[in-house]
């Protein structure tokens, strides 16, 4: 399995200084790369699969190939999801009806992905990736940044422990909970935010 870790970044700025810094334990970086993906949750207007802790995904990268997925308690069901015999597909049709499922939320994500290996080691151990997350919605956008690191469990040296290494190195405070939790809480507080600037000015 692999192993996904997440720390909050305050700054864009801190983000692309972050990209040059040097790995911790002296782990060696490859290459920067770029690329971008959007994601569009989806949801019926009364929240009903937040209700049951279901996630439902369409992915769209730079040339609009397209992905849909379906989390159920945290466990990622691929393929197909609103229509057809897949077991995704039946599971979601038991839960809701997909005519009644709307865009809730959409997370723009420019990442940059960096390799990273041990010096005398030429596999990449784990990676390291850089997210600039933009965040649509009624409410408006905003954004936020994350590192992210990812590893296999049987990884040298393991993932967790990179996470005190990074924290110290970086002074970075470790997120939890997926990206689209994090997005909503955000959407949460801007809403709350623009309420009470429209009190205020009354």
């Amino acid at each position: 399995g692999v192993i996904e870790l997440r720390w909050d970044v305050p700054s864009p700025e801190v983000l692309h200084e972050l990209m040059r810094e040097p790995l911790p334990l002296g782990l060696r970086a490859g290459p920067l790369a770029r690329t971008f993906y959007r994601d569009i949750y989806f949801d019926t207007v009364d929240g009903d699969l937040r209700k049951r802790d279901v996630s439902c995904r369409l992915r769209f990268d730079l040339e609009d190939r397209r992905w849909l997925g379906l989390w159920v308690h945290g466990k990622l069901e691929p393929t197909a999801v609103f229509a057809g015999t897949s077991g995704p597909a039946r599971r979601l049709r038991a839960l809701v009806d997909p005519g009644h499922l709307l865009p809730r939320v959409e997370l723009e994500t420019e990442r940059h992905v960096r390799p990273a290996r041990w010096r005398l080691l030429p596999l990449a151990r784990c990676v390291f990736t850089y997210d600039q997350v933009t965040v649509r919605a009624l409410e408006g956008s905003f954004g936020f940044q994350e590192l992210v690191v990812r590893g296999r469990r049987w990884a040298m040296p393991p993932v967790a422990r990179l996470a005190p290494a990074i924290e110290t190195q970086y002074a970075l405070r470790a997120v939890s909970g997926d990206r689209r939790a994090r997005a909503e809480e955000l959407m949460s507080a801007v809403g709350s935010d623009q309420l009470a600037r429209a009190v205020h000015s009354h």
